[in-house]
């Protein structure tokens, strides 16, 4: 007797759907979880390249600084190798 209720039990269409709702539930709160951690994921990402630009942009600002020196540095010596070279023309 307790074979033919189990029986019924297993092969009724109410238990198959409440079975396939439930794993629904179950497949979608797994989904919605991992779409957090995944999202919580890509924020501190996210924030961890935005602190990398910073410093990239803060050294280059540094290098635009140091060629510019430079720069200056290169035309005060080519005008002093230009008055160098006119003062030698002169003699």
């Amino acid at each position: 007797m307790d074979f033919n209720i189990a029986n019924e039990i297993a092969t009724s269409q109410y238990v198959w759907a409440i079975l396939c709702i439930l794993l629904g539930y179950y497949v979608i709160r797994e989904m919605r979880k991992e779409n957090k951690e995944h999202r919580e994921y890509s924020r501190q990402r996210e924030i961890d390249l935005m602190k990398h630009l910073d410093r990239s942009n803060e050294s280059q600002e540094k290098m635009v600084i140091t060629l510019e020196k430079l720069h200056d540095s290169l035309d005060s010596l080519e005008k002093r190798i230009d008055r160098i070279e006119q003062k030698m023309d002169k003699d």
